[in-house]
């Protein structure tokens, strides 16, 4: 099985990759008090970073870093929440292409069952 890749790459932005144990969150609600939850991953634009939990299997690993990669996609389009879907879509389409011929490792690994 292959490697978790140390990075990837959107749009000429590299991104981290990394994994850490009980990785947790505030996911910013106040109603909780930004309390700190159970996270399978976690996109820090700051980085930029995608952490992933230690614990996830193989698959979830696999498709926690599509999920967190898309949140990295959006942050460097610049799209906002009020976007409508063919905006997204639109914005979004170059910038997957772009991340499936940037990262070769990254499709080789999510490509294993």
């Amino acid at each position: 099985m292959r490697r978790l890749p140390r990075f990837i790459r959107v749009i000429g932005h590299k991104v981290g990759v990394g994994v850490i144990k009980d990785l947790t969150h505030d996911n910013g609600d106040e109603a909780d008090a930004h309390q700190f939850h159970r996270a399978y991953g976690v996109f820090v634009p700051d980085g930029p970073l995608i952490w992933l939990d230690k614990g996830n299997g193989p698959e979830r690993m696999k498709s926690t870093l599509v999920h967190e990669a898309l949140h990295a996609m959006l942050t460097v389009a610049h799209i906002e929440e009020s976007s409508d879907e063919e905006e997204l879509v639109g914005k979004l389409a170059p910038i997957l292409l772009d991340f499936i011929r940037a990262n070769r490792s990254a499709i080789s690994y999510l490509q294993e069952s």
